[in-house]
């Protein structure tokens, strides 16, 4: 359930809400038997996250088997392409920021 309200935020471009509901969700998800929702947290992380987010998903998956994921995961190639998609938000935020102040200097 908590997967498919991720999905849903993460839809309507809410990243924080579905990076929070993971949180949340992760306390109930065991690693060895909720897979899926670790490799779609993963996943997420990857597409949206930083090195500080994807460090502290991997820290809320309390079993021993974190490490075991990390390994599987190729944590450093994942964490350069975390880099790439942190460098492409900045530049997107920087547009939005440009775009906002011409929309504030017709208005205004």
């Amino acid at each position: 359930m908590c997967m498919n309200y991720a999905d849903l935020e993460n839809n309507l471009g809410e990243i924080d809400k579905a990076r929070a509901i993971y949180t949340f969700a992760s306390q109930f998800a065991d690693a060895q038997y909720d897979t899926d929702f670790w490799s779609k947290w993963l996943e997420f992380e990857v597409r949206h996250g930083n090195p500080r987010t994807f460090q502290e998903m991997l820290q809320n998956n309390r079993t021993d088997d974190k490490i075991d994921i990390a390994q599987k995961a190729d944590i450093p190639s994942k964490l350069k392409v975390v880099e790439t998609n942190k460098d492409k938000h900045r530049h997107r935020d920087t547009e939005l920021d440009t775009l906002e102040k011409i929309k504030r200097q017709r208005l205004g």
